[in-house]
């Protein structure tokens, strides 16, 4: 939940998009958000190098977000969910090179169907409105508006899972809110470079 601040800093920093005083309030809503939903302070000491090295993450993605963002606009939205899908994919090679086949394929037909529901219902179909509507609301509000994640993960898992939801989950979910609500939308502006006659 830190990659919105990535998002803002890298923007900032490499594609010279300076933030509204509201992108970085929204920003610091989602972490205080996902502060109060995970207690940080069950985190053990000896953990703390691993959540360091584990901010590779969110930095990655506030990267992805600002290419997508300010770099990929000329590009259709289906050729840029191909191009993030083949770099997670690639990603996975060396996992899929020593892992025991069927520990990853499907056995069943049952199986492959359930994996193509997830393809299309949690990957391509999410991926390619995010990629439409990216440049048209900003890095910043796109970063944050991803962080929606946290309270959709919490609701399927009390309507169907029957987790229950504590009163800092609740919390945690209406600041997610508030600070999608909060930080602004900036349409990216497309600079094309004139061809000479």
């Amino acid at each position: 939940m830190t990659y919105p601040v990535f998002t803002i800093l890298i923007g900032w920093a490499w594609f010279r998009d300076k933030p509204s005083f509201k992108a970085p309030c929204g920003a610091s809503i989602v972490i205080l958000a996902a502060l109060l939903a995970s207690s940080p302070a069950a985190v053990e000491p000896q953990h703390l190098p691993a959540m360091l090295i584990s901010l590779s993450a969110p930095i990655s993605f506030g990267i992805g977000i600002n290419i997508l963002v300010h770099k990929l606009m000329p590009i259709s939205p289906i050729h840029r969910v191909a191009s993030f899908s083949l770099g997670a994919a690639l990603s996975l090679v060396p996992f899929l090179i020593y892992t025991d086949p069927q520990a990853v394929l499907p056995q069943t037909a049952a199986e492959w169907q359930l994996v193509a529901g997830l393809v299309l219902a949690t990957a391509l179909l999410p991926q390619l409105i995010y990629t439409t509507f990216a440049h048209k609301i900003g890095a910043a509000r796109s970063a944050v508006a991803g962080s929606i994640e946290l309270p959709t993960i919490f609701l399927i898992g009390w309507f169907a899972l029957g987790e229950s939801i504590g009163p800092l989950q609740w919390l945690a979910c209406l600041l997610i809110t508030l600070a999608i609500l909060l930080t602004p939308a900036r349409a990216t502006q497309l600079v094309m470079s004139r061809k000479p006659q």
